[in-house]
C-alpha cells in the first residue's frame, strides 16, 4: 500500500494484488477492515507435495497435480522427488502430507509401478495401492513405530492389501535381532 492509501480501498483489488505476488503458491486471500485503521490480511498458502522434473528443471507440484509458481532455486522446497508429474502418486503424497507429516518428511522419492505407488524412505520402501485413505497412512506409521521401538530393521512395508501391512525384512534376518 502506498503512503496515501486508505482503509477504504477496494478490498477485492487488494486481494488480487496479493494473489499476484510471485515466489509461492497462494491458495486463497481474504482482506477485511478492522476499524478504525487496520486491514486484516489472511493468506492461505498452497504447499507443494512433490518436486517433479519439468521442461526447465524441477517444479513444485501441488496436491492436485498442478505445477505451483515456486522458484525452487530461490524458495527452498523440501518434498519428495518424482521423475514426472503423476496424478495417483501426487494424490498419495497429498494424503500422507495431510495425515502424518513425520512419515511424509521421511519420503525421499516416489514413483508409480504397475498401478501401485512406491515410496522410497531412508530405511526402506513402502508399497501402496491408490486410491488410499488416511487409515492406510496411520497403519503404515503404526507399523514403522512398532518396528523402530523393537529395533527391527525392515526392507519393505507392503500396504497394498486392505487392512494389512506386510513387513519384509532384509535377507538373513530372523527373530528380533538386527542384521
Amino acid at each position: 500500500l502506498g503512503e496515501r492509501a486508505s482503509i477504504f480501498e477496494d478490498l477485492r483489488l487488494l486481494e488480487r494484488r496479493v494473489r499476484a505476488l510471485s515466489g509461492g503458491g497462494i491458495a486463497g486471500v481474504h482482506v477485511a477492515r478492522r476499524l478504525p485503521g487496520t486491514l486484516r490480511v489472511e493468506v492461505r498458502e498452497e504447499l507443494p507435495v512433490a518436486l517433479a522434473e519439468g521442461p526447465a528443471g524441477l517444479v513444485a507440484v501441488g496436491g492436485d497435480g498442478r505445477p505451483l509458481p515456486y522458484d525452487v532455486t530461490a524458495t527452498p522446497v523440501d518434498a519428495p522427488l518424482l521423475a514426472r508429474i503423476d496424478g495417483p502418486v501426487v494424490r498419495v503424497l497429498a494424503t500422507i502430507q495431510a495425515t502424518d507429516l513425520g512419515l511424509y518428511a521421511e519420503i525421499s522419492a516416489a514413483r508409480s509401478r504397475g498401478g501401485e505407488v512406491v515410496l522410497e524412505l531412508n530405511e526402506g520402501r513402502v508399497l501402496l495401492a491408490p486410491p488410499m485413505d488416511a487409515g492406510v497412512v496411520r497403519s503404515v506409521s503404526a507399523v514403522r513405530r512398532d518396528l523402530a521401538a523393537r529395533s527391527l530393521p525392515w526392507l519393505e512395508l507392503d500396504a497394498r492389501y486392505r487392512g494389512w501391512v506386510i513387513v519384509r525384512r532384509r535377507a538373513g534376518q530372523v527373530g528380533g535381532g538386527a542384521a
